[in-house]
């Protein structure tokens, strides 16, 4: 009898699955000191901070979804996991972890064609933040609906517009 066996496929599946878990996990880690620099924007240091730490962020995420693609080979595999669409947060943080990084990607990859469209003068510096800000706060989303993240504020990005 086969019971209890485990597959090597799945044996597979339970590293990538695990290698996903933590990544998202690191993310909220990374987010949750983002959000305590963000409390000591009172200075110039602090803002300058803030603003480093949030791009140090966004280029650790970026970092650790390619080395997950590269890693786990799911390059291929994305378009299946999209069935669906990606624009319903609780629907495809149902679907799992996978589903989830892919969304993030696709956030970072926004973000990333956002700012190359960006002149490079004092106004776009803060444009710049601004568009950082949005796009995690919909990763916090993401993870939020993922119950990864607690800290969640629905409203923060129309309060910044205030």
């Amino acid at each position: 009898s086969n019971k209890g066996t485990i597959k090597k496929g799945d044996v597979q599946m339970n590293k990538i699955e695990q290698k996903e878990t933590a990544v998202l996990d690191n993310f909220a880690v990374t987010l949750t000191r983002v959000e305590a620099s963000l409390d000591k924007m009172d200075t110039t240091e602090g803002r300058m901070k803030a603003f480093f730490g949030q791009e140090k962020a966004i280029v650790a995420m970026r970092k650790a979804i390619r080395e997950l693609k590269h890693e786990s080979k799911l390059e291929g595999t994305w378009d299946g996991l999209l069935e669906g669409g990606i624009d319903d947060d609780v629907a495809f943080a149902e679907k799992g972890k996978g589903r989830a990084l892919i969304r993030i990607d696709r956030i970072l990859t926004q973000l990333d064609k956002t700012l190359e469209t960006m002149d490079d003068d004092d106004n776009s510096r803060l444009k710049a933040w601004f568009e950082q800000r949005k796009a995690l706060h919909e990763i916090r989303k993401i993870l939020f609906h993922m119950d990864m993240y607690d800290a969640f504020d629905e409203d923060e990005i129309s309060m910044l517009m205030d």
